[in-house]
């Protein structure tokens, strides 16, 4: 039973969810498709409407969140943002959602509020 408490050596973690190969590949892509070479985290709202190739079901997705979690512009976009950077990682050209879908759960605390609290 203790053998399932066990935590995977960092080698092994890291093997197992994203290569060196596949983070370079992934900068690569966004040097490539972002203008001046940005990053994803550093476009701007105009710039990754425009070349961040965001399907519309990922779109649908991604207002069903603001809505339900009452996120910000500011969380929204930086939630596209993740979920572009998910899919480059993911060697996709489009953010799909599952993209999106896997980029919410990194943005778990604000489910954690109160209703009501400030």
């Amino acid at each position: 039973m203790a053998s399932v408490l066990k935590q995977p050596s960092p080698t092994q973690a890291a093997a197992s969810w994203c290569t060196p190969a596949q983070i370079e590949r992934a900068r690569q892509r966004m040097q490539r498709r972002n203008p001046g070479g940005d990053s994803n985290g550093r476009l701007s709202a105009a710039a990754l409407r425009r070349t961040g190739a965001i399907e519309a079901a990922a779109l649908e997705l991604w207002e069903q969140l603001i809505n339900q979690r009452g996120l910000s512009t500011r969380s929204g976009l930086q939630l596209l943002r993740v979920a572009r950077t998910i899919a480059d990682l993911n060697d996709r050209a489009s953010v799909d959602r599952n993209a999106v879908a896997e980029a919410s759960c990194f943005r778990c605390t604000d489910l954690l509020k109160q209703p009501g609290a400030q």
